[in-house]
């Protein structure tokens, strides 16, 4: 790429397609940082140059040029497989409809098994006799178990083949909408019956049991808040302290937590999120803490007294944890302030003035305020987010 005659242009990064041509750059000129890319205006190539003040938006408009300019292409052209028609359907009707979690999920999907077993396949050739075909086949092929394992000997779920079912019918309805096809092959018919494998609930014994013999505190309030208060494992996780009405003993579940590709949060900007974590830079994914996908999920739900204690109590632990944090001398005022010493006895055991005592406290309960109000109820993020995956593509 050539760039104007600036001396001093730091190129940040770009990125160049199949045949070498760059497709986006992002160089920085002082304190801004600029994304230069080409167009065409009425049949001449021009350059373009669109600055912003911080590397991370810069970093969001070149991806989305990319993906325009590679999208842009097939778009030209009408899509002749259904590898093509998915993925000008992820791009008009996904972007704009889809929540972070259904667009990495949903992409996963496509990776895993619509590409590998569908994506070849001529428009003009499907009939739902055909699809009947593949789906019997697709029954057939291994259930991919992540990037490590890869593909494990037993087949495909029930649940999978639902997940792909709906995707390409949803997809095909587009098609039929846009005038690719003349009807949608994938119809309800053209699903095999499967047997889903029957749901294990544990019985009021058995949770006794578990949580009789359970010895983590932070675990066995977990399992008290999932089974008392029916939430699902994001809305256990994303819990906070500000999520509890000690007064009316009730809690609200307003957020979950889930891991989401890093694509996603760039395609859909963000869509919904309330925190993001921080997270390696090799990964592919990030967790975040994000609004839930229906009205329905938010709610506000009763907090029986045993669970309240229970909260009580983990949230003095959390307490004891973040006083550790402080520092020494502020550690030390805190702790006296809560044995119930005056600012006067504090200062004369510690040989410090009363406004230096009053500065301590002040600064100290400030940062801890802050510190619990927004601190993950459960402590779990550390413990178990490298354990969990909230790709809901597991076969």
């Amino acid at each position: 790429m050539i760039y104007r005659d600036l001396s001093d242009v730091i190129l940040i990064s770009h990125t160049k397609n199949k045949g070498g041509i760059t497709l986006a750059s992002i160089v920085q000129r002082g304190g801004s940082y600029s994304v230069v890319y080409y167009t065409k205006e009425n049949g001449i190539r021009k350059q373009k140059w669109e600055s912003f003040r911080t590397e991370k938006d810069a970093l969001h408009r070149k991806y989305m040029v990319e993906q325009y300019q590679q999208v842009k292409k097939e778009l030209a052209r009408r899509p002749q497989t259904v590898g093509q028609l998915i993925q000008e359907y992820v791009w008009l009707y996904g972007r704009a409809k889809w929540s972070l979690s259904m667009y990495t999920s949903t992409q996963e999907l496509i990776r895993n098994y619509i590409n590998p077993y569908f994506g070849s396949v001529r428009l003009d050739e499907l009939t739902p006799r055909l699809v009947s075909r593949l789906y019997m086949e697709f029954q057939q092929e291994p259930r991919y178990c992540g990037p490590y394992h890869k593909y494990e000997r037993q087949s495909v779920s029930a649940s999978t083949l639902k997940s792909v079912h709906k995707l390409l019918h949803s997809a095909f309805e587009q098609a039929v909408l846009w005038e690719y096809v003349d009807r949608n092959p994938f119809h309800k018919g053209a699903l095999p019956k499967t047997k889903s494998a029957p749901s294990v609930f544990l019985s009021p014994e058995q949770i006794q049991l578990l949580l009789r013999h359970c010895s983590v505190s932070w675990l066995r309030l977990a399992i008290e808040l999932s089974f008392v208060c029916t939430l699902r494992r994001g809305e256990l996780l994303a819990l906070t302290w500000d999520d509890i009405n000690w007064e009316q003993n009730s809690l609200q579940i307003s957020k979950t937590l889930c891991r989401v590709s890093k694509d996603a949060m760039l395609l859909l900007e963000e869509r919904d999120v309330l925190h993001v974590f921080p997270t390696e830079a090799h990964s592919k994914t990030v967790l975040v803490l994000k609004s839930p996908k229906t009205e329905s999920s938010n709610r506000i739900v009763y907090l029986p007294p045993s669970l309240k204690c229970s909260l009580l109590e983990w949230q003095n632990e959390q307490k004891k944890a973040a006083i550790g944090e402080l520092p020494q001398r502020s550690q030390e005022v805190i702790l006296l302030s809560l044995e119930g010493k005056k600012n006067q006895e504090i200062a004369q055991l510690l040989n410090l003035s009363v406004l230096t005592v009053k500065t301590h406290k002040k600064n100290s309960f400030r940062y801890l305020k802050n510190r619990l109000q927004n601190l993950v109820l459960l402590v779990m993020i550390i413990q178990i987010s490298k354990k969990i995956s909230c790709h809901n593509v597991s076969g």
